[in-house]
């Protein structure tokens, strides 16, 4: 799926199939990046519990309602070997962060055929 982070916050998506293309917003970014296949997603929801300092309930809570809106846009495949998560998230030590935590979200921005320009 090829993807595009803009900020710290928020990323944009594009579903090759149909020609959507979807913006991450808030902790979404993070998450994608940590969706590789090989990470589970209860690692998942401890890393945004020891990276944004929120309580487990929401981490799991949020991963869950991000995981089902990605799926129901058809955002997530079945890899049996997915990308490294370091290559990419471009090395960064992601134990710190400097934002505060966000809910992350999907949100359909439209058809590419529409679209003049991605930046």
């Amino acid at each position: 799926m090829p993807w595009r982070q803009l900020a710290e916050d928020r990323a944009m998506l594009l579903n090759l199939d149909s020609g959507e293309y979807y913006e991450l917003r808030g902790a979404a970014p993070y998450i994608w990046i940590h969706l590789d296949g090989k990470t589970p997603l209860e690692e998942i929801a401890q890393q945004l519990v020891k990276v944004y300092g929120i309580d487990e309930s929401r981490a799991q809570n949020d991963l869950s309602a991000l995981m089902e809106a990605l799926n129901t846009n058809g955002l997530l495949v079945d890899s049996e070997s997915g990308p490294d998560a370091e290559d990419l998230s471009g090395g960064k030590n992601s134990a710190t962060r400097e934002m505060p935590y966000e809910t992350p979200t999907v949100s359909d921005k439209g058809n590419l055929k529409y679209l003049g320009q991605l930046d």
